[in-house]
């Protein structure tokens, strides 16, 4: 999530060899409640509330879902995948992950009721489900795979997030 970012830590870093940062991880909700509390200077967030709420939110990135296949997949070849083709799919997803939200309304609309194989905690627990051949992920994750493993964009409709990095008003 951070790979946006990359190349503005790294500068950072080296500029500032003495300060300190600390990379959290965690939930939006958390996330923005600690930003909110003070404990969090700058938070990264997968999207912003439509509401207007008390935070600065600076789009740093977009992008949309994935399937993430083991290279002998026979979905690994191609340069996208439309999401009607999702729904007989043994789907692992993370947690909370909005992009499967949004995909289940929208195949929903298309007739198809589809459900998770396996909800998995953490991207991490994602990719190593899917490299056991457990499934397929569906996730928003744009880092790098490990090997043996690829990443198919998911096509129309389109589902998008915008990345924000967020800040507290007035302070």
């Amino acid at each position: 999530p951070l790979s946006p970012l990359d190349d503005t830590l790294g500068r950072y870093a080296a500029s500032y060899p003495d300060t300190e940062v600390e990379i959290s991880d965690d939930r939006a909700p958390a996330l923005r409640d600690a930003l909110r509390r003070g404990e969090l200077e700058v938070v990264v967030l997968p999207t912003r509330p439509a509401d207007i709420d008390d935070l600065h939110y600076h789009p740093i990135a977009e992008g949309g879902p994935r399937l993430v296949v083991r290279a002998d997949h026979p979905l690994a070849g191609r340069t996208s995948v439309p999401l009607a083709e999702v729904e007989h799919l043994p789907l692992i997803c993370g947690a909370g992950c909005q992009f499967w939200e949004a995909a289940e309304r929208r195949l929903a609309e298309l007739g198809a009721e589809v459900r998770p194989r396996v909800v998995a905690g953490s991207i991490d627990w994602t990719l190593d489900l899917v490299a056991a051949g457990v499934g397929v992920g569906l996730t928003a994750y744009g880092g790098g795979l490990p090997p043996g493993l690829v990443g198919v964009p998911v096509e129309a409709p389109p589902l998008r997030r915008v990345v924000s990095l967020a800040t507290k008003r007035g302070r």
